[in-house]
């Protein structure tokens, strides 16, 4: 089974911004600080606060 190579009508993704930044500085935003051996990952996302009541 061999890859197929993406068509040039189909754009390549942009890298997200955890490899870019790894390409610039050489370190890895996925890395665990503590440890710099297990990978990040999310666990729980919290939902975002509501907006503030409009007291005028």
């Amino acid at each position: 089974m061999t890859a197929t190579p993406p068509s040039p009508d189909e754009p390549t993704p942009a890298p997200d911004y955890r490899d870019q930044y790894e390409t610039l500085t050489g370190v890895s935003l996925r890395a665990c600080p503590a440890c710099h051996d297990g990978q990040l990952r999310v666990i729980e996302a919290f939902a975002s606060a509501p907006a503030p009541l409009d007291s005028s």
